[in-house]
C-alpha cells in the first residue's frame, strides 16, 4: 500500500524469541523507522543489520499527575492499608509473576535475609501465573511475606509509597517502566544487569544492578540498602530527579 511504517518493537535483548523469529526480523528490516526505548536496544537492532539512520532512541516515561494521589499518601497509612508492619525494611516486587521476572530469586534472597533480620518484609504484587502458584507452596508460612495478585491503581500506588525499595531482578525487560514508578516515589531500585536495564539504572547512583540469576548478589544488595537507609534514600532522590 506504500504506507510509511514505524515500529516500536520493545525487544527483550536477553530473550531472543522476542525479536528473532522470521516475520519479526522481516518487519523490523522493512520498517521505514524503528523507535528503540533504550540505547542498548538500538545497539541490538544495529547488530541485527538495521541501518543506523533507521533507528532512533525514544526513551519511555510516565505522566506524573497520575501518581499525585500516591505521593500525597502518608507511608504509615499506606503500610496499614496493605497489612504491613510499620517498622522494618519493606522490599517490593511489582510485576507479572512470570518465570523470567525473578520472583523466585527475590523470595530466596528474602528468606535468607529474614532469618538474620526479622523485621524485613517482602511485598509481592502482580498477576499470578502457573509458575508463581507453584512457588507459594515452597514459601508457605514464611513470616514477613505479603502476597497480592493483580491490584487496583490505588493499591499499586500505596505499595510504592509503603516500600523502602523496589526489587525486580527480571532478565526479560525492554525498559522496565516499574523502575520509573518507584523513582517517581523517591525509592531506590534493584534490577538485573541485562543490556536494557543496565542502560536505565545507574548503578550506585539511583539503584543497584545484580548479576542475572544470582541470589547471593541480590541478597547482598538488599542488605546494603536495608543497613544504610541514608544511602537508600539518596538513591531514591536521585532516581526521582532523573
Amino acid at each position: 500500500l506504500d504506507v510509511p511504517t514505524i515500529i516500536t518493537p520493545l525487544l527483550h535483548a536477553d530473550q531472543e524469541s522476542t525479536y528473532n523469529i522470521g516475520y519479526q526480523r522481516d518487519a523490523l528490516s522493512g520498517a521505514d523507522h524503528v523507535l528503540a526505548v533504550t540505547s542498548a536496544e538500538r545497539e541490538l537492532l544495529l547488530d541485527l543489520g538495521l541501518d543506523p539512520w533507521q533507528v532512533s532512541v525514544s526513551g519511555s516515561g510516565l505522566r506524573p499527575e497520575a501518581y499525585e494521589s500516591g505521593l500525597a499518601l502518608d507511608p504509615t497509612t499506606a503500610r496499614r492499608r496493605l497489612g504491613l508492619d510499620q517498622d522494618g525494611f519493606v522490599i517490593l516486587f511489582l510485576g507479572r509473576k512470570s518465570d523470567y521476572k525473578g520472583l523466585d530469586l527475590a523470595l530466596d534472597a528474602f528468606a535468607g535475609l529474614r532469618s538474620q533480620q526479622p523485621d524485613i518484609q517482602l511485598l509481592a504484587i502482580g498477576p499470578e501465573t502457573d509458575y508463581s502458584r507453584k512457588l507459594w507452596s515452597r514459601y508457605q508460612g514464611l513470616e514477613g511475606l505479603h502476597v497480592f495478585g493483580a491490584v487496583s491503581d490505588e493499591e499499586k500506588l500505596a505499595a510504592l509509597r509503603a516500600c523502602d525499595c523496589l526489587a525486580l531482578p527480571s532478565i526479560g525487560e525492554s525498559f522496565g517502566i516499574v523502575y520509573l514508578e518507584a523513582w517517581l516515589m523517591g525509592k531506590p531500585v534493584i534490577g538485573a544487569r541485562t543490556r536494557a536495564v543496565a542502560s536505565v539504572i545507574h548503578h550506585g547512583r539511583d539503584g543497584l544492578l545484580v548479576a542475572p540469576g544470582d541470589r547471593v548478589d541480590l541478597a547482598a544488595s538488599l542488605w546494603h540498602l536495608a543497613a544504610d537507609p541514608e544511602t537508600a534514600q539518596q538513591m531514591g532522590a536521585n532516581g526521582r530527579e532523573k
